[in-house]
């Protein structure tokens, strides 16, 4: 059975984003965006789609406009994690919900990321660290050990 995956937001990070999914073995992967020709329909056509793709991930580098279609889209599909396969993750690390995880990123013991959120390639996130939902980490940033915020997830 081909797995299916419909991300929204076909801009730069969804174009990482799809490379990650191929990774995983999505093999149906279509795009929603405002502002794309290569998008299969317009974000706000998303009802369109809950038929045919189960799995979605929303991936817009703004991190309030992800908020808000992560938001919008919730109920209505099966928001998914993506880890690239070189990355690591401790076994004791709490990943939320439709987060995206890009190559050769570390999180090390007892951290917590909150849902929607991306961890761009090479960073590190220290031991005992909570980052908030929808936080944007850049790439080769390293978030030091025991750094808290608000993080529901």
């Amino acid at each position: 059975m081909k797995k299916s995956l419909l991300i929204i937001g076909c801009g730069q990070y969804g174009q990482v984003t799809k490379e990650i999914a191929e990774d995983v073995g999505y093999k149906d992967i279509a795009f929603l965006d405002d502002n794309n020709p290569n998008a299969i329909g317009k974000i706000n056509m998303f009802k369109d789609f809950i038929n045919y793709y189960k799995d979605a991930i929303v991936s817009i580098g703004n991190n309030n406009f992800r908020a808000e279609v992560f938001d919008l889209i919730d109920k209505y599909f099966n928001i998914i994690t993506l880890l690239h396969p070189k990355s690591i993750v401790s076994k004791s690390a709490i990943i939320g919900k439709g987060c995206i995880i890009e190559p050769l990123v570390v999180i090390e013991p007892h951290t917590k990321i909150g849902k929607g959120s991306i961890i761009r390639a090479g960073a590190v996130i220290g031991h005992n660290v909570a980052l908030p939902n929808y936080s944007l980490i850049l790439p080769n940033s390293y978030i030091k050990d025991n750094y808290n915020d608000i993080c529901n997830i």
